[in-house]
């Protein structure tokens, strides 16, 4: 068994992945518990839109499972559990109001893609589609969940099978305000209220809201008034979540590794090996964008304008720890010699027209894919006799990873590409 803290956000980011060279910034955004008050925007001020953002973890998808040496693995035949959420934000604050307490309002619940799927296609949703580069034939795809308008928190879709969210409330007091590291940021472990126990190969979805403990807010649509001060000094205390996006706007990097749900095949097909569920999302109100009005809105969806460039992707820093009695830990530096496969060998190591990968194994026939280090397999072959040769003549010069899986087992390790 094992314990693992699981982030995509800081996943997104890591610099052991170096995604193309691709770098990402942090920054807060406000939410807030409705649309009464105003920001100041990169526009100006207006109404506030953003009242709950959302997480989605899909902690079996291979990014997690095979690039973070000596970490647990997850596969999709066992359950899990999670006890504790890692929060990272600012806690900014009005010191005159040391009395009053704010909330957080966390919901947290799991299903298959059934917690609530979204699916474009060039017929429904031109725009989108042709923002990416993509066109006729092809369909895009990610996680999604409903909302709660009442408790303002993540629902249960009652057309799926997923479970119930379980919703709880953290308190906010005046005690926390000095709470940040010397970069500002803010950070606690927040304990569910009793372990959450997830199926096998299902996937997780949280929500968090803030709700204002100051009365003396307007309720009045109509006052409109501000959040925070433009002189630096807050009126109302507020929790901003910490978000993490990339800095370029290539939509070509975004279809080839920043849109892990994008793919032109049959709409419900098994999603592609490489790619996942997790996702960033933001529950807006009014609903804005293309009548979201009952769920959260997938960062997918939000740069059908072209405009952004941070768009693109983004998800709050949410960290998940995961408990798995039945996982193990693998060190995937280097070859794992298991019971069914043994003396594994890839050469020419680095290659530059051609890799071989031989080994011996228990049982007939075995399956060898070689990905690249940012989770795309570029190639694969089912093989009886022992050694796949793959041409790497096209492949483009950097690590990747070899996987042969024989017998439910598998065994793993890293060859270099160089022309």
């Amino acid at each position: 068994g094992g314990v693992r803290w699981y982030n995509y956000a800081f996943e997104i980011f890591d610099s052991v992945l170096n995604y193309n060279g691709e770098t990402g910034s942090w920054s807060s955004v406000i939410i807030w518990n409705d649309t009464a008050g105003k920001v100041n925007y990169t526009g100006g001020m207006a109404h506030n839109k953003m009242v709950s953002v959302g997480s989605i973890l899909h902690p079996q998808y291979y990014g997690f499972n095979a690039l973070y040496p000596g970490e647990m693995v997850l596969p999709t035949t066992q359950p899990y559990s999670i006890d504790t959420l890692q929060l990272f934000g600012s806690y900014n604050f009005n010191p005159a109001k040391s009395s009053v307490v704010d909330t957080l309002v966390i919901s947290i619940q799991s299903g298959g893609s059934n917690i609530g799927v979204n699916q474009w296609t060039n017929a429904s949703a031109p725009s989108l589609l042709a923002h990416y580069g993509l066109g006729a034939g092809d369909s895009f795809r990610c996680a999604n969940f409903v909302y709660d308008s009442v408790r303002n928190t993540g629902a249960h879709d009652p057309s799926g099978t997923g479970t119930a969210p379980v919703v709880f409330k953290y308190a906010l007091t005046s005690a926390m305000w000095g709470d940040t590291l010397s970069n500002g940021m803010w950070i606690r472990n927040v304990g569910l209220p009793s372990t959450f126990n997830v199926a096998a190969g299902e996937i997780v979805a949280a929500s968090i809201s803030f709700k204002s403990g100051d009365a003396s807010f307007p309720t009045n649509v109509a006052v409109g008034d501000t959040i925070e001060m433009f002189n630096g000094n807050y009126k109302y205390n507020q929790w901003r979540p910490v978000v993490f996006f990339r800095n370029t706007g290539s939509t070509s990097t975004v279809i080839d590794w920043a849109n892990p749900h994008y793919y032109p095949s049959a709409p419900w097909a098994p999603l592609p090996a490489g790619r996942d569920w997790n996702e960033g999302l933001y529950k807006t109100l009014p609903s804005y964008l293309n009548g979201w009005d009952s769920s959260y809105v997938p960062m997918w969806a939000w740069s059908t304008g072209g405009g952004s460039t941070a768009s693109y992707l983004q998800h709050i820093a949410l960290g998940f720890k995961v408990t798995c009695a039945g996982c193990t830990t693998v060190d995937h530096t280097a070859v794992t010699n298991v019971s069914a496969i043994k003396n594994v060998n890839a050469f020419p190591n680095p290659a530059s027209k051609e890799l071989t990968i031989s080994y011996s194994a228990s049982v007939a026939t075995a399956t060898v894919t070689l990905t690249n280090s940012i989770g795309q397999v570029v190639a694969t072959q089912t093989v009886t006799g022992g050694k796949a040769t793959f041409n790497t003549a096209s492949l483009a010069t950097g690590n990747y990873i070899y996987t042969i899986l024989a017998n439910g087992e598998r065994s793993t390790g890293n060859v270099a590409i160089a022309h």
